[in-house]
């Protein structure tokens, strides 16, 4: 399970399911890139890695302006995001 911040704040976040690869490139809108975070609760969950679309600065996505309060001071990253529970 995931928790899906889209970059369009007019757009509800979710909890959504992903079993592979595939389902994560399209709640992202293309090739993923995962980035490690400290445990971060959302709700009554906790998360540890957040998938982006590795393309997304070149596709022109703006910056996910909800997602970013919860990965301070990381860089600012762009278009939908997945936070995932790493299964390691």
């Amino acid at each position: 399970m995931g928790y899906l911040i889209p970059e369009d704040p007019s757009k509800p976040c979710a909890l959504v399911n992903y079993h592979d690869l595939k389902d994560m490139q399209k709640l992202v809108g293309g090739y993923i890139e995962i980035f490690d975070i400290s445990k971060k609760k959302i709700g009554d969950h906790f998360f540890d890695a957040v998938v982006c679309n590795e393309e997304g600065k070149l596709m022109g996505k703006r910056v996910n302006v909800r997602a970013t309060q919860y990965l301070s001071p990381l860089k600012e990253l762009v278009g939908d995001l997945l936070f995932i529970h790493d299964q390691n």
